[in-house]
């Protein structure tokens, strides 16, 4: 009888613990919001792909917890709808849903309150949940306070988070150029002034603030307690950015380059100075430059028997050269990479795959050699197939455009 009580309560554990989470409706979405009507609920909706990564993790992670379902069972109609089936396709065009997992919430009459997109932890979705009870609270109200002058720090941070969690991302670009214009440079080394700033604006290399967190890059750590690797993260896309543009301006040299290499080094320590190069060559014109510096990388992947490093840099000439085929036509470039291309073939033929393949029939197609170009097709649908087939039981969408472009030359 012991054992048999036992039993009984390990079963009822168990029970307990997978029901401790978001109870969902398993009617439809009129009868989910009938419900919240009678019930005086608000309505939360899941709206999800069977692909979509992060709504899987919301699903296993984050939903089943206790913390969770305590908060949202007793106030909210809670439902899960795949936006590609059923009802779900019409509920994603009527709300103009195109990313996932985006979570909304609905006052017991049907109206959105709140939206949120992408995965969040526990934490954060309760704290959702609050800001769609509550209309000072939602992103609305808080927009129209700015609108009225409010520009309190803690504000600004309040409203650039809920236009982050709906990714809208230029008017918190907005707001975080115009607040960075109003501050003195030694106000970021206070860490809230530094993680305004740093998140909210698009900083280019050249600007002040940049500049000044650059030359205090010490003190900054410092004061601001931000570790060195998260500030070469933060600081790097502008570095980035900047030597792009020296190296695409044609009317620089090769010394300008590599003096703007020189002045990013705290940020990118290494940088890859040929394909700088290749760009300058590009913007130039200067294509048998371009060439030479492309065929030297592409020999060190060979010698180094780096061969998906092969395979990137031959897809990525005869990329380049199909996006920039005002500069190449009439040059005998189309030519002479095919000639390359195919003497590789030859000689690593068990090392090349469906990339390799499309950049052959890339540069068939550029020069209008309509037979070529259906040869290697063969070659490249064998190689598509063998790789996701298997896998995915269909071609992905890319693969198929691609092989309908060349079939229709």
């Amino acid at each position: 009888m012991k054992k048999l009580l036992l039993v009984v309560v390990a079963i009822l554990g168990i029970n307990s613990a997978f029901s401790q989470g978001i109870e969902f409706e398993h009617g439809t979405l009129a009868e989910a919001f009938a419900k919240a009507k009678k019930e005086n609920k608000m309505v939360f909706v899941d709206t999800y792909t069977s692909w979509c990564g992060p709504c899987k993790r919301l699903s296993k992670e984050v939903f089943p917890q206790k913390i969770v379902g305590d908060y949202f069972n007793p106030r909210f109609v809670n439902v899960k709808i795949d936006a590609e089936k059923g009802e779900g396709v019409d509920f994603a065009k009527k709300y103009k849903i195109t990313n996932y997992p985006t979570l909304l919430f609905f006052s017991p009459d049907g109206e959105e309150m709140h939206r949120v997109l992408g995965f969040t932890q526990a934490d954060g979705l309760i704290n959702d949940a609050k800001i769609a009870e509550d209309p000072s609270m939602q992103l609305e109200a808080l927009q129209k306070r700015y609108n009225e002058g409010e520009r309190d720090l803690d504000f600004l941070m309040q409203l650039c988070a809920q236009l982050g969690r709906q990714r809208k991302m230029d008017e918190i670009y907005k707001i975080g150029a115009a607040y960075t214009k109003t501050i003195k440079m030694e106000q970021l080394y206070d860490p809230k002034v530094f993680q305004m700033v740093t998140w909210s604006t698009i900083l280019e290399f050249e600007d002040e603030a940049y500049q000044f967190i650059y030359n205090n890059w010490d003190k900054i750590i410092e004061k601001t307690g931000i570790q060195e690797r998260e500030l070469q993260r933060t600081m790097r896309k502008p570095a980035g950015k900047y030597i792009g543009k020296i190296a695409e301006d044609k009317n620089n040299s090769i010394e300008d380059i590599d003096k703007s290499i020189e002045r990013v080094k705290k940020v990118l320590a290494t940088v890859n100075k040929e394909a700088l190069y290749s760009a300058h060559y590009l913007a130039k014109g200067d294509i048998d430059n371009w060439y030479i510096l492309q065929k030297q990388m592409l020999n060190k992947r060979i010698e180094e028997k780096d061969w998906r490093g092969m395979r990137v840099a031959m897809y990525m000439m005869a990329e380049t050269i199909n996006e920039n085929s005002d500069v190449f036509d009439g040059s005998g470039m189309y030519k002479k990479l095919i000639k390359d291309f195919t003497q590789l073939e030859k000689k690593y033929e068990e090392n090349f795959d469906y990339g390799a393949y499309q950049s052959i029939i890339r540069l068939y197609k550029l020069d209008g050699n309509k037979k070529k170009a259906l040869e290697y097709l063969e070659k490249f649908k064998l190689d598509v197939e063998k790789k996701f087939i298997p896998i995915l039981k269909r071609l992905p969408k890319d693969e198929q455009k691609f092989i309908e472009e060349i079939e229709q030359m």
